[in-house]
């Protein structure tokens, strides 16, 4: 560098005690265009380089220098007394002393590289010219003036060590490129109007520190970056510290290109912040800010670490499409509109949604995973593949399953609407199925298999092929229509090829429930000879569309069974495992759990003895690693 040569070969003359170009400050320092003041009895003119010593020199109006180098506890700064004061440096400055304001601001142009090692703290440093202006500061005492790329610089600014600052960096549409090593932390001010070149580096920002009109490239963020007008990062983003909008601008945004790694915060200030992103998305920390937009291009990674969810709202392009891939569990405490697009579960992986999230539109292929849903959760506009059901589901509007779906725990329509769950495949339900203040309306294509409870108001089986109904221990929604499929005239329907007398209608309907009294098989002619698909009926199917399980616990009938005053119950393991054994009434509610731990492998017997209950019928509940076998006891008083 130009600036160290200058300084080594000033030191040598004064060593060496000759004469030299370079103009230096007397003992006692001065006025800058006072000649008084420099060794030559000369004013620094553009073709000279200056060596300020530890004095006083005051810049007094506008003064110009080839090259600056200022000693360690010297001062140069803006007199007092003049309002305009402006140093030009064309070339190098090397600070070991210090620059300063006085009653006005003091600006200083600089055309070449800036070591700083002092304690820079005029109003504002203007980088003009070409090329690339290398920036060395020694990160122990801030910089604390302006650093502004003067808007018709054509250069750029090129950080060789890490950088601290404390006051704006304004980049004038141009750019600041990072070494690697050269980490960057701003503690106060505006840092905008350009582009980053991170390499990689954090930026670590203050608290009262704000981005804008700014492009970060591979970028780290730590401290608290408030983002105001137009902010975005190329190459990807890592958050460290916490992400939000600039608390006085409303719809403040970033962009990222490239994926998101969340280790921090992410978050609103007073007005909604929005985060656009290209790329995968994995989130370690929290993520509550207003809304996250994914691009929709191709495919994107979700991911989460273990505790954390979602909290902010989540939209695929509306009719773009695009594919969200969850690599982990993933767990939503808002919206995830998938537009026209589609989020398909890994092996391995749930989805949960709390409180009020909820999942709207597009497609979710789960297969064979649990679509995990509490509190005021609910799906909407939804085609769902081969999902296992957990908690409490609720459909609002029409939601469809394919392939198969297991019901585990309770399936039901939000309580605000009458709904419909369209089945197209098999589903077998395990838990419960009920209305919620409004009809709740079943229609399937495939095979019903039910082992637990099913009180919803309707049930239609409308399948083009054989259709099979496991009636388990009894059915009781308020109506199990058969339709027939049929168009024309003249509809008779038949039981185990008997005419059922007075059923002429295109379908079949069974009220209040169906169980042993309905059992059959059943279809329905209509005149000119066209005969529907059969449709059976009884106690027990084996549903093709749902995941096969391979057994990992073994349940047994009680004993005695009716009982009074007491049953026991036995069910084996065939390795150790958490265990859940409950009792339910007909309704449907849980009046008791005997077993809620993990047991070793081998067989087990469990005693009940209800004391307050009345006599019926009474379904107890295994639940083994997701796997649920029921049977039915009847207490007897």
């Amino acid at each position: 560098m130009r600036i160290l040569f200058l300084a080594l070969s000033f030191l040598c003359l004064l060593a060496a005690g000759v004469a030299a170009d370079t103009i230096t400050s007397l003992p006692g320092g001065g006025l800058w265009n006072d000649a008084a003041t420099w060794d030559l009895g000369v004013v620094p003119g553009e073709y000279d380089d200056v060596v300020i010593t530890p004095y006083r020199v005051s810049v007094d109006g506008d003064a110009i220098c080839l090259s600056l180098y200022v000693l360690n506890t010297a001062i140069l700064e803006g007199e007092q007394s003049t309002p305009d004061n402006e140093l030009t440096v064309l070339g190098d400055v090397l600070l070991d002393g210090e620059f300063a304001d006085s009653s006005y601001p003091f600006i200083i142009r600089i055309g070449g590289d800036i070591d700083n090692r002092g304690i820079w703290t005029n109003h504002t440093t203007i980088i003009t010219g070409e090329g690339v202006h290398d920036i060395a500061m020694d990160t122990i005492v801030p910089f604390a003036s302006k650093l502004v790329l003067d808007e018709e610089a054509t250069g750029s600014l090129y950080a060789t060590t890490p950088l601290l600052n404390s006051n704006d960096i304004r980049l004038n549409g141009g750019s600041l490129t990072l070494a690697p090593g050269s980490d960057l932390t701003f503690m106060w001010g505006y840092l905008d109007g350009g582009e980053i070149f991170c390499n990689g580096n954090t930026i670590d920002m203050g608290t009262d520190t704000v981005l804008q009109y700014l492009n970060l490239d591979q970028a780290v963020l730590a401290g608290r970056l408030r983002c105001g007008h137009l902010v975005s990062a190329t190459g990807g983003l890592t958050n460290m510290g916490e992400m939000s909008n600039f608390s006085s601008q409303g719809n403040s945004a970033a962009t990222v290109e490239g994926g998101f790694v969340n280790h921090g915060t992410v978050r609103n200030d007073n007005y909604g912040f929005q985060l656009f992103i290209s790329g995968d998305v994995a989130n370690h920390g929290l993520m509550t800010q207003s809304t996250l937009f994914l691009d929709g291009v191709g495919e994107q990674h979700l991911s989460q670490g273990p505790d954390r969810q979602f909290d902010c709202q989540i939209y695929l392009p509306e009719f773009q499409g695009g594919t969200l891939i969850a690599d982990t569990d993933l767990t939503f405490n808002d919206i995830l509109n998938l537009g026209s697009g589609e989020l398909i579960l890994t092996e391995g992986a749930t989805v949960k949604f709390l409180n009020y999230g909820y999942l709207v539109d597009g497609f979710l292929t789960a297969d064979g995973n649990d679509l995990i849903m509490e509190g005021n959760s609910f799906v909407r506009d939804l085609s769902v593949s081969d999902a296992v059901l957990r908690g409490v589901v609720k459909v609002e509007d029409v939601t469809t399953f394919t392939g198969g779906v297991l019901v585990a725990d309770i399936l039901e329509n939000r309580q605000y609407f009458p709904s419909t769950a369209r089945v197209n495949g098999d589903l077998l339900n395990e838990g419960l199925i009920r209305d919620q203040n409004h009809p709740f309306t079943i229609r399937i294509t495939g095979d019903l298999g039910n082992s637990s409870f099913m009180t919803n108001t309707l049930v239609v089986l409308d399948g083009a092929d054989d259709q099979a109904v496991g009636t388990g221990d009894g059915i009781g929604v308020g109506e199990m229509r058969l339709e027939s499929g049929l168009s024309g005239g003249g509809y008779q329907w038949y039981r185990d090829g008997q005419m059922l007398s007075g059923e002429t209608n295109a379908a079949l309907s069974f009220f209040a429930g169906i169980g042993y009294a309905e059992f059959g098989r059943y279809h329905c002619e209509v005149s000119g000879g066209q005969i529907s698909r059969n449709i059976t009926i009884g106690e027990f199917i084996d549903p093709t569309g749902v995941d096969e399980f391979t057994p990992v616990a073994q349940l047994g009938r009680s004993y005695p069974n009716p009982f009074n005053p007491k049953t026991t119950f036995t069910f084996s393991l065939d390795r150790s495992a958490h265990a859940r054994l409950c009792v339910y009434d007909q309704g449907g509610r849980r009046v008791a759990e005997l077993v809620n731990r993990n047991l070793p492998a081998g067989a087990h017997a469990v005693e009940w003895r209800p004391t307050n209950l009345s006599s019926g019928v009474y379904l107890y509940r295994l639940d083994v690693a997701g796997q649920v076998q029921t049977g039915k006891t009847v207490l007897v008083k």
